[in-house]
């Protein structure tokens, strides 16, 4: 009897001390504070893909949890932005698709909410995936759009640094590539 009490409490001592699972863990938290978890987590890295370092560019981001049907959402300006997350959405996705989505604004949200226009906004979501893809969370259900962009962007950083650094700065800057044209016909 005594035995078998001494035994527990030794199981019970050492099981806080038994490897724990980070993905078990992560996919316990909310969605503001996964979002806060990886924003510390990637912030450098991603800053570092989009040339925007945080003494040049300070941005404060933060998070929030809203019922609906969308998946997320970046909003913002030069000095804030909001990652709007879905519920629905989120507390129905395996954690790889969490840390996906959430990767993928927080470039959006981190590049201060680009404004979508003209050619560069499926540049502007493929550069969030390929970001994301670049951290092993490659979407499941990609669309074409996204798919092509990102695919587009990673030859492009896989041939020429250079000229991927040109289109990043030049979607930083809410323009059109000049050379977006002569880009896309040397990847097909």
């Amino acid at each position: 009897m005594i035995f078998g009490y001494f035994l527990d409490r030794i199981r019970s001592f050492l099981s806080r001390f038994r490897a724990r699972d980070p993905e078990e863990e992560d996919s316990k938290l909310s969605p503001i504070d996964l979002g806060n978890k990886l924003l510390l987590q990637t912030e450098i890295t991603i800053r570092a893909y989009i040339l925007r370092p945080k003494y040049l560019y300070p941005v404060v981001v933060t998070f929030e949890s809203q019922r609906g049907d969308g998946v997320a959402a970046t909003v913002g300006d030069n000095v804030s932005a909001t990652v709007i997350i879905y519920e629905d959405y989120f507390y129905k996705s395996v954690i790889k698709e969490k840390k996906g989505v959430i990767i993928h604004e927080l470039v959006h949200a981190l590049q201060r909410a680009p404004k979508y226009e003209g050619k560069i906004a499926w540049l502007i979501e493929g550069l969030a995936d390929f970001i994301r893809c670049q951290y092993g969370l490659v979407p499941k259900n990609s669309s074409w759009y996204y798919y092509s962009a990102r695919q587009f962007l990673l030859t492009l950083y896989s041939r020429n640094i250079t000229e991927f650094y040109n289109v990043v700065s030049s979607i930083n800057e809410g323009k059109e590539p000049p050379n977006l044209d002569n880009l896309i016909k040397a990847y097909q």
